[in-house]
């Protein structure tokens, strides 16, 4: 209140230098709008957005300068906000929301980028997404597989036709349409050219290492398969014991499967790589 009735109007209060401790907007003797205060140094500590009285956003800093708390936006739109400002956690949760199209269409291309983003600032659950994602599906792999056949169906035709001019309308005639079918599969293929295993791995990996127990026991899968990794079967194992250690329960009987699978100078090396 200001002279005994509700307060409309800037609030601002000072330290005994003259620097700004706090500035705060209020409505009917509510804070509404930005409520924001500064350390003595002038760097800003604490910023609050009101509504009617009711807070609906907040953001800390230390004194010097480091973001040491956000409140989790509402909304799409303040998600992004923050995800553009360079919060890692809200580039993971907007990339979550394209992946599962909550609140906003579903988008794969959009997911990478923005876990993407969060990955590349270290957050594990973010570089494990990332993998998932990057992971080759049947699809990619078919397509692949399908390519490479047609490349070398065309090669032969191409070569009987070097060979046998006279033949020329025959082999056109077969080659055309096969050139027609790598055209179309290598559009399908543009779709989905981040699907990549060696790249899922690195991903993996990254997260493996901050003691991320889904991805160490992604990876160990993958030794296991050798699927975008060396195919190994004592570096599977190591990775599962890891994966255990931090609590994957998968990950223990998976251990409890393969272990009998190796030979005693294996389970030595393995648990070297382990610990």
């Amino acid at each position: 209140c200001f002279e005994e009735k509700p307060f409309t109007g800037l609030f601002i209060s000072r330290y005994g230098n003259g620097q700004i401790k706090i500035k705060v907007n209020y409505k009917d003797g509510k804070a509404h709008g930005w409520r924001s205060t500064w350390y003595e140094n002038g760097q800003k500590k604490e910023e609050l957005k009101f509504k009617e009285g009711r807070i609906i956003s907040t953001r800390r800093w230390d004194e010097n300068g480091k973001t040491i708390y956000q409140s989790r936006p509402t909304g799409i739109a303040g998600l992004r906000k923050m995800a553009e400002e360079g919060s890692s956690m809200s580039q993971f949760e907007l990339g979550v929301a394209y992946a599962q199209g909550n609140g906003i269409a579903k988008n794969e291309r959009e997911a990478i980028m923005w876990f993407r983003k969060a990955a590349e600032q270290g957050l594990p659950a973010a570089q494990h997404n990332l993998g998932l994602l990057c992971v080759e599906s049947k699809k990619s792999k078919m397509l692949n597989v399908r390519l490479a056949e047609i490349d070398q169906e065309i090669k032969t035709l191409e070569r009987v036709l070097l060979d046998k001019p006279a033949l020329k309308p025959i082999m056109t005639a077969q080659i055309a349409p096969r050139k027609l079918e790598k055209s179309e599969f290598e559009k399908q293929l543009a779709e989905v050219d981040y699907k990549n295993d060696t790249v899922a791995a690195k991903w993996f990996r990254q997260a493996a290492e901050q003691g991320y127990h889904p991805s160490q026991f992604v990876l160990g899968a993958m030794h296991l398969k050798g699927q975008g990794v060396p195919k190994k079967k004592v570096v599977a194992c190591a990775w599962f014991v890891i994966s255990a250690y931090y609590g994957n329960e998968k990950a223990k009987a998976a251990i409890e499967s393969l272990s009998r699978s190796l030979q005693p100078e294996q389970v030595v090396e393995m648990q070297k790589l382990s610990k």
